[in-house]
């Protein structure tokens, strides 16, 4: 599922009879998003807990719909959900070489 941070929040779009849209909003959820450098042999991994929202505004919305956030499914994705970033846990993967050459890359 695409997303973005916008206003403080993750950002995701998705389809309106989803299990993320029937399901979540007002609740507790864990988010994880990751990247793996097969190559490097290295990655990160970031793990947000919040609380999980319908954008129901209609305003707001719209303000979304403006973002970089295009869906990559044909299917119509016109649901936004937004989850707080009360917890957030993460760092890089991977070997030690690897790890330590990323961040002499400026990673």
């Amino acid at each position: 599922m695409n997303f973005v941070l916008a206003d403080g929040l993750i950002l995701m779009r998705t389809a309106a009879d989803s299990a993320a849209a029937r399901k979540v909003d007002g609740m507790i959820v864990t988010f994880e998003a990751d990247e793996l450098d097969v190559a490097a042999c290295s990655g990160w991994s970031v793990t947000v807990t919040g609380r999980a929202a319908l954008v129901t505004d209609p305003d707001v919305a719209a303000r979304y719909r403006r973002l970089p956030l295009v869906p990559w499914a044909a299917r119509a994705r016109d649901q936004f959900v937004t989850i707080t970033t009360d917890l957030a846990e993460g760092g890089h993967v991977g070997s030690p070489s690897a790890i330590a050459g990323g961040r002499a890359a400026g990673g």
